[in-house]
């Protein structure tokens, strides 16, 4: 399988770049697992560890591209399919 940088730079952008932009998807969990730290009084990393193991337990990652998949016949279903 071809990484999203990989396809990035494939696509004409500096190989440091598109790491770099590849690497931004993992900065959509970032905030959420320094809240749920906070929240729960843990370090980083175990919140971390806690949120990554949780997901992999309940096949998370699976579940939102099984979401993805649905057919949306609304507007209102489009966002609700999407990351």
């Amino acid at each position: 399988m071809v990484s999203r940088g990989e396809r990035l730079a494939a696509a004409g952008v500096p190989p440091p770049l598109a790491a770099r932009i590849a690497g931004v998807i993992f900065l959509t969990t970032a905030f959420e697992i320094g809240d749920l730290a906070a929240r729960a009084g843990q370090p980083v990393e175990r919140a971390a560890r806690t949120f990554y193991g949780v997901g992999a337990r309940f096949a998370l990652d699976e579940l939102r591209a099984a979401a993805r998949r649905l057919p949306t016949d609304t507007l209102w279903q489009k966002p609700l399919s999407r990351p």
